[in-house]
């Protein structure tokens, strides 16, 4: 899918730097501004004050975004972006790996992902009252569609793992584990206490695992080597 494509034709994609320097003041005002979101609120939040956090001066962030909404959808698309080198390096994962090593690694990779300033702010912001036009590629159609996709993408690798398994078999499998893990994952990114957190992390390897043992475990890879 073409990200630009998710973008309203009313709001234009920001103005894009082509000069290292242009790079590098973009990214701290992104940083400051996620820093700023997570700590305040989007709604409470002023250009002023990511561009005090950025020790930048408000006029460099015009030149780069058009208000405060134009810097939230760009962190949106970090974001995404970072969502969907994740999925893929589960599909290119060797298939012969130990089941428990490829859930430990994948859950691990969307934990220090989310543990990133800037997802993390958008991870925040989803999960507070709902701001009309805040999002445009995590809600809606959208986000359905990419939910899809991801789940699709583990159907796929269902299969590579073991090909006796249905279509459908392997697409329920990928939407169950989905959900599971997006439950428990949310639940251990609320948590303020990281003896919990972790134990939530824990229990959620060991119940992917149980649960796709079954289908997907190491007995159906040995044969291949």
């Amino acid at each position: 899918m073409n990200n630009s494509s998710l973008f309203s034709p009313e709001r234009p994609p920001r103005r894009q730097p082509k000069q290292k320097r242009g790079k590098e003041r973009v990214r701290k005002i992104l940083l400051a501004a996620a820093e700023i979101f997570t700590e305040v609120g989007y709604s409470a939040a002023t250009t002023q004050q990511i561009a005090d956090r950025a020790n930048t001066a408000i006029g460099s962030i015009y030149q780069f975004f058009p208000d405060k909404l134009a810097i939230f959808h760009a962190l949106e698309e970090e974001h995404h972006k970072k969502i969907q080198t994740i999925s893929q390096s589960m599909v290119d994962a060797d298939i012969h790996r130990p089941l428990a090593d490829l859930i430990g690694e994948l859950i691990e990779s969307y934990w220090n992902f989310f543990a990133d300033p800037i997802s993390r702010c958008v991870i925040f912001q989803h999960l507070q009252p709902h701001v009309p036009g805040l999002f445009v590629i995590c809600e809606g159609e959208n986000e359905t569609l990419l939910e899809n996709q991801s789940r699709s993408m583990l159907a796929d690798f269902y299969q590579r793992r073991n090909p006796s398994l249905s279509r459908d078999k392997s697409e329920l499998l990928s939407e169950v584990a989905h959900h599971t893990y997006r439950s428990l994952f949310f639940a251990a990114f609320k948590s303020n206490n990281p003896e919990h957190r972790q134990a939530l992390l824990a229990e959620l390897k060991d119940l992917l695992y149980s649960y796709l043992d079954p289908y997907i475990g190491d007995r159906f890879i040995k044969a291949d080597r």
